[in-house]
């Protein structure tokens, strides 16, 4: 076979787009650069550590592999570090985007002499980004909806220039970008790492050195705590069984999937051997130490039996019959051991019974399987599933877990799969399942390279913990999730000897072309599916943010003139309204677009609306209700209007 061909090489697939790569590039530098100099003029930021986070920048224009490198060690302590000097930016998402614009630029300004990621890896990482994309466009239409379009973009300018990074903001374009900043990490590292020899084993130095670090500042904050005390060894064992720690970040849970993932690197680091190997397996042990008082049992369980995997792989490629059994046997006493931790493991801070916590995540997956039945192919919005899981919640549920109001769903598949439905939980399993798949082969045709299997196993625990827990929701484990995810798939196109064992089908250059003509065709559908879906209660436009209350204790926003409000589909409803106008005016309603009645209002006097129900737009929950004073020409009328209620039934 051509070996071009194995290695899924452009010539191979027929890939001849420059210029697109280069608009791709051109967009998301500029975007980057948007968010970027939105915190240099927020003031949030100390000028020293602006002059760093420039230098970041430059470093990466100039030497990205080295600035990945960094961000690699810097991210995990970022959060620990910078919020001695403000605690409301996010710090490892700075890193990450200062990085990120840095290499676009690069990119943009060198055009293809840069490495890329190989077209087996770039192919659905660029299909799911465009899924995202598309899902960031329906639900911009949700909003231009809600708020109108002059207030949608004032909202996002906002949003981009500062509250980005400077507020940690939830808004569900901060769910959208956190993805496409993992697949941007995850594609720099493949491209480095496949380009590169020697790049996987720094990459695996700098994510376990920064993670040990950490570690180490758990375990010196769990010391801390007892060192007061004159019976300190006592206080400690204390903590150490009741104790939840993690310095960083407030999810526990997550930061145990992080140091369940390197303590994998950083113990194949220290068995590789070399001058520093007794050093890693120092790093390892201090990293099992910080998962345990991370407290996260998933990450606890997570460990034996991705190690009992790794057992039943490697032994899988032994011819010899005695050696199956052993690993048999040791994969078999592994799975016991995280049986033994599942049951037997302490509860501490504020965890519930192992049977509670189980409880919990099995109706949090029905909670999501509800979701996907309204929305099957697309979802129900990026971001929205904390937004509106008591919505889908079961009644037993919200009585058993009560922050299932507004909660995540406990699961990193289910999460990704109720948000972007099948279609973007297919793009998404397939960037996973192509990396993983590459690595495997990777260490299948050299089963001694140990780094490998050490990242390999890493990733088996982290992917694990998804299933009882979201670590991809919080920056610092996700972040070091992707860079190793990319490096260790990239790491297996090295060499000519390296692409010829990864044997794919040829794949062609438009495929994302067609991909992204289809979810543009598909958008004005799923726009108006969104529209009708979402929950438009309390918005309008032309009104005032918030609630004021008159002299007489009426609550009520104001707006001048011209105003709209939403009222329910199913049911008539009614609200007041009264202008602060001399003379008798008449306010015209119209209701989906059609006249509905048009109202005379006294001067300074409330005046009761009442909406019967009516047949426009059956699959919407709402209906836009516009309000226009009449015979206003050039004047500005103030309009006070009340709260919709609706009619009892």
């Amino acid at each position: 076979m051509n070996e071009s061909k194995l290695l899924g090489s452009p010539a191979a697939t027929g890939v001849k787009t420059p210029t697109l790569r280069r608009a791709g590039a051109a967009t998301l530098a500029l975007f980057l650069t948007v968010i970027l100099a939105g915190l240099l003029r927020s003031g949030a930021v100390a000028w020293p550590l602006l002059v760093l986070l420039m230098a970041l920048a430059a470093l990466a224009a100039w030497r990205p592999m080295d600035a990945i490198l960094l961000v690699a060690a810097l991210t995990p302590l970022a959060s620990f570090l910078g919020r001695r000097w403000n605690h409301q930016v996010a710090w490892a998402e700075a890193i990450v985007v200062v990085f990120a614009a840095g290499w676009m630029w690069r990119r943009l300004l060198r055009g293809g002499e840069d490495p890329a990621p190989p077209p087996s890896l770039r192919l659905p990482i660029t299909i799911f980004a465009l899924v995202l994309a598309a899902a960031i466009g329906v639900q911009l239409s949700v909003d231009q909806m809600r708020m109108g379009t002059a207030e949608l973009l004032r909202e996002l300018w906002q949003f981009l220039s500062r509250d980005y990074i400077v507020s940690g903001s939830d808004h569900y374009l901060h769910a959208a970008f956190f993805l496409l900043e993992g697949l941007l990490l995850v594609s720099a590292a493949a491209s480095f790492a496949a380009s590169h020899r020697g790049f996987a084993r720094r990459m695996a130095y700098a994510l376990a050195g920064g993670a040990a670090v950490a570690a180490a500042i758990n375990l010196a904050a769990l010391i801390d705590s007892g060192r007061q005390s004159a019976e300190f060894w006592t206080r400690l064992g204390h903590h150490l069984l009741t104790t939840r720690i993690n310095e960083h970040y407030g999810d526990l849970n997550a930061a145990g999937s992080h140091f369940a993932m390197m303590l994998f690197v950083a113990a194949a680091l220290g068995l590789a051997g070399g001058r520093t190997g007794r050093g890693w397996l120092v790093g390892a042990a201090a990293l099992v130490a910080s998962l345990w008082i991370s407290g996260s049992r998933a990450a606890l369980v997570a460990c034996p039996v991705a190690l009992a995997v790794h057992a039943i792989a490697w032994g899988h490629m032994r011819a010899e019959a005695r050696t199956r059994r052993a690993v048999w046997g040791a994969a078999a006493l592994l799975a016991g051991v995280a049986i033994v931790v599942l049951a037997y493991a302490p509860m501490r801070g504020n965890q519930k019974s192992a049977s509670i916590a189980t409880q919990v995540r099995v109706e949090m997956a029905r909670t999501t399987m509800r979701m996907v039945v309204m929305s099957p192919a697309f979802g129900i919005g990026l971001g929205q599933f904390y937004q509106r899981s008591g919505e889908f919640s079961s009644p037993a549920l919200l009585k058993l877990f009560p922050p299932a109001v507004h909660e995540n769903a406990h699961n990193n598949f289910l999460q990704v799969l109720a948000e972007t439905g099948v279609v973007g939980f297919a793009g998404f399993a397939w960037v996973l399942g192509a990396a993983m798949y590459y690595g495997w082969l990777h260490v299948r045709r050299d089963p001694y390279d140990v780094i490998t299997w050490g990242c390999l196993t890493g990733l088996g625990a982290f992917l694990l913990t998804w299933l009882a827990g979201h670590p991809l929701l919080t920056r610092e484990p996700a972040y070091a999730f992707w860079m190793l995810l990319g490096t260790t798939a990239g790491n297996a196109f090295i060499g000519t000897a390296a692409g010829a064992v990864v044997a794919t089908p040829a794949l062609h250059g438009g495929a994302p072309i067609a991909a992204a003509l289809v979810l543009v065709i598909s958008m004005p559908f799923r726009s108006a599916s969104a529209r009708a879906q979402a929950d438009f209660d309390h918005y309008g436009i032309g009104v005032s943010r918030h609630w004021q209350t008159a002299d007489d204790g009426i609550r009520y926003r104001s707006g001048l003139t011209e105003a709209s409000i939403f009222v329910p589909r199913d049911r008539g409803s009614r609200f007041r309204v009264r202008t602060l106008s001399d003379a008798n005016e008449r306010l015209e309603l119209t209701l989906g677009g059609r006249l509905a009645d048009i109202v005379q209002l006294p001067p300074g006097r409330w005046t009761d609306v009442t909406l019967p129900v009516r047949s426009v737009s059956p699959d919407a929950r709402f209906v836009k209700l516009d309000l226009r004073i009449l015979d206003a020409d050039h004047r500005a009328v103030t309009l006070w209007i009340t709260k919709v209620e609706p009619l009892p039934r």
